[in-house]
Order: C-alpha cells, then structure tokens, then sequence
C-alpha cells in the first residue's frame, strides 16, 4: 500500500490535491461524516479521500477519483450518460493506473466491492429515469441533473428543477 504523501505526490502529478477527511473536520460538520465513510470525492482539483477503516479500499477509491480526473472528455456522451457504464470506466482507468504505473493489484474483495458500487448506480439510473418519465422533464435538464456536480457528495444532488415540458 502507498502512503498518504505518496498520494498525495501521483494526484499532484495529475494536478490534484488530496484532502484527507477526518471524522468530526469542516467536511463532516457541513455535509454529515456518513457522505465520507467509505466514500470518497472528487471537486477539481480536490481529492476528498474519505473515512475506511480499510486501506485498501480506501487506496482503491483513490484511484477511481483520479480516474475520474482521467477519463477522456467524449466518453459520457459517447455511452449516452450512461452513469453505470461511466463509472465502471472510471474504475478502468484508475485500477490501471494502479498497476501499470505503482504495482498495486487490489483484492478479490475490492472488485466486490466495486461491483456493489457501480451496482448502486445502476438502481439510481432506474429511479431517475422513472422521475424523468414522469415529470417530464426536457432533454437539457436530464442531462444536467445525470452528470456529476463535483465535490458535492451524491446525496445532496438535486432531481431536475427545470421547468417540465419542451
């Protein structure tokens, strides 16, 4: 496993800082501590690396946000936003990196791990697309609200505020 400043020195490579989130720091007084354990954010050029009480994971979630920094600009329109497929991309990239440029390999249990998370995307894909359905909302609104708002952790993301109709 690499160590904090090691991490800090390959997100500063790509232009990045890393922030470590503590239990109880401005970020957990102002978005609640349970949107960093075990979850982690990107908010360019920001890493909020969250709360693990595995280092693994939390070195495997490292990655996916650097990725997430990595990830070529057309690709999202290129799956049609398809948040699941975006994400699984993400993972890609950044488990490649891992290995190709630091030799880290994760776990059986990682990919799990990742494969529950990318599943959580897949049910939200389905709720939003049932609000959309029924709200009604127009194209431009949808594709706002499915794209990520950096730095803000996903629960406090907003369903489409647009006015509903063509």
């Amino acid at each position: 496993m690499l160590s904090f400043p090691e991490l800090q020195a390959i997100a500063s490579k790509y232009g990045h800082n890393v922030i470590q989130v503590i239990p109880g720091d401005e970020h957990c007084q102002a978005n609640g501590t349970e949107e960093y354990v075990n979850h982690s954010y990107i908010a360019f050029p920001d890493i909020y690396l969250g709360i693990y009480d595995d280092e693994e994971l939390k070195q495997a979630s490292f990655f996916h946000e650097l990725g997430h920094a990595l990830i070529a600009d057309d690709f999202a329109a290129s799956v049609d936003y398809y948040t699941p497929t975006i994400e699984r991309e993400i993972w890609r990239i950044g488990f490649e990196l891992a290995k190709n440029e630091h030799g880290l390999e994760f776990s059986q249990k990682v990919h799990e791990w990742v494969e529950k998370q990318i599943q959580t995307y897949v049910e939200g894909w389905k709720r939003e697309h049932k609000f959309v359905e029924e709200s009604k909302c127009t194209s431009s609104s949808v594709v706002e609200y499915l794209l990520p708002k950096q730095g803000v952790p996903s629960s406090n993301l907003g369903w489409c505020s647009k006015s509903k109709g063509v």
